[in-house]
């Protein structure tokens, strides 16, 4: 009897002990110290767009006067009407130069990536064959660099008018001075690298966030001490569209706006092949002509590139 109530209270004790252990437990757990956390990203945005169209840059015919702008012949391509006048046309289908003759080609950035970019403008100028005039180097087109602009409330014009304005660059005390004007401000083709290479340098680093197709205007109204013809404050707003143009000048004069050739223009005067003082006029047909007449014709290639690349 004493054996069996010993038993059953040994069995009490126990089943007491599992009942309560889980109870007391976590008096006697070891310090512990923890913390949560995630975190979720997505991709940044690139979204950069670069729409390049060189259709007009050269061409094997020519509009006349009477169909183009400025009273100088554009090229003409296959998506456009028959003109009434064509005044250069090649004889085999080739893409020919002559004086007055003018193309170009443009490009529209878009975009706004979320990350920091550089923009790089890469024209390659090739001449090969025979470019002189009496020993003399001679490269006759001239090129300008220009921006589509919308019109500002202030132009007058109507809402959504566009209109091209040009970067003009001057060197003044050692030091560049850039202004925009309505007309095409002409450099040799070792000028516009310079510019170009200077438009380069100021875009080699473009925050994110930024709107990619205002960033050339943006560099050059920085740089800009006048406005040039008061077109800035008229035609405020950047489309996007850029354009590189050339010409061929059809007639030269003393105060004309195209780059010179001094070497060229000395070495005519100096072989008084057009007497002791022939103008500017005359010394200019003089050295188209000498081009023109070339037993093996000269060539100019163009190659242009515009990249925009994340860096870090």
């Amino acid at each position: 009897m004493k054996r069996n109530f010993i038993f059953k209270f040994s069995l009490v004790v126990l089943i007491l002990t599992l009942i309560t252990m889980p109870l007391v437990s976590g008096t006697y757990a070891k310090y512990v110290t923890q913390a949560d956390g995630n975190a979720k990203a997505r991709v940044a945005k690139w979204g950069v767009e670069i729409v390049l169209e060189k259709d007009r840059m050269f061409g094997d015919e020519y509009y006349g006067k009477e169909n183009s702008f400025d009273k100088d012949l554009v090229v003409l391509t296959s998506n456009d009407e028959t003109p009434n006048v064509i005044t250069v046309k090649a004889s085999k289908e080739e893409e020919v130069v002559a004086p007055g003759t003018r193309g170009y080609i443009t490009f529209d950035l878009k975009g706004k990536p979320e990350v920091a970019t550089a923009l790089k403008i890469d024209p390659k100028f090739n001449f090969t064959g025979d470019w002189e005039v009496l020993g003399k180097k001679y490269y006759p087109l001239n090129f300008a660099f220009g921006i589509e602009v919308y019109a500002s409330v202030h132009s007058g014009s109507g809402v959504g008018e566009t209109k091209t304005i040009y970067l003009k660059v001057e060197e003044e005390s050692s030091r560049i001075k850039t202004e925009f004007q309505s007309k095409p401000f002409y450099f040799t083709h070792q000028e516009i690298m310079d510019v170009i290479n200077f438009l380069n340098i100021e875009t080699a680093k473009i925050e994110p966030n930024k709107d990619i197709s205002k960033v050339l205007y943006d560099v050059f109204e920085e740089f800009s001490d006048s406005n040039g013809d008061n077109v800035v404050s008229e035609w405020t707003e950047p489309t996007g569209k850029y354009i590189f143009e050339w010409i061929w000048p059809y007639e030269r004069g003393d105060k004309d706006a195209y780059a010179k050739w001094d070497e060229m223009e000395t070495a005519v005067i100096s072989s008084d092949v057009l007497g002791s003082n022939p103008s500017i006029k005359d010394i200019y047909d003089y050295a188209d002509t000498v081009l023109g007449d070339k037993t093996v014709l000269p060539e100019i290639k163009i190659d242009y590139s515009i990249s925009i690349t994340q860096i870090d």
